[in-house]
């Protein structure tokens, strides 16, 4: 259970933020919207490839991966994450991106030590902003998701001009 709770946090924190904020993020948008849970299935296995008989704790039926087309300029994918393990966790990822798979933007939302919700940005690989508790519907969630995105999408529209 404790390598489980070390690699689900490598892997949240770490790998898929480095690989959103990469110069290949465009790649690995395009990876993940293709394999879906499978990329990060590949990812528990990859982190354990020198353990003999390692055996992944989640299955595809852990996780659930949904895209959603936002007009014809931007994407979401949420990526709801396998049950909660322990304070930190997320519950679900969402990656946004533009028509062309560039400008991605990289969303969380993760338990906290009272075990509330609490929704980040993403500005970097290892950095994040966090934004606090967080008690809304998943529809309304996905909402505010799209609301984070857009503004960040007019604002870097502004700053290239």
């Amino acid at each position: 259970m404790m390598n489980t709770q070390k690699d689900r946090h490598t892997i949240e924190y770490e790998i898929i933020p480095e690989c959103m904020y990469s110069d290949s993020a465009a790649d690995f948008v395009n990876t993940i919207l293709i394999k879906k849970h499978h990329l990060i299935l590949e990812m528990y296995s990859r982190l354990n490839g020198n353990v003999p008989g390692y055996v992944c704790p989640y299955t595809s039926d852990d996780f659930d991966i949904d895209a959603i087309v936002v007009g014809n300029m931007a994407g979401i994918m949420r990526i709801t994450m396998p049950r909660i393990l322990q304070a930190g966790d997320m519950v679900r990822i969402y990656i946004c991106h533009d028509e062309v798979l560039s400008r991605a933007r990289l969303y969380t939302v993760r338990i906290d030590e009272d075990f509330d919700t609490c929704f980040m940005t993403w500005v970097d690989d290892s950095h994040y902003i966090d934004h606090g508790k967080f008690k809304l519907s998943e529809a309304d969630e996905m909402k505010t998701v799209m609301n984070f995105y857009m503004k960040y999408l007019s604002e870097s529209e502004h700053a290239s001009e």
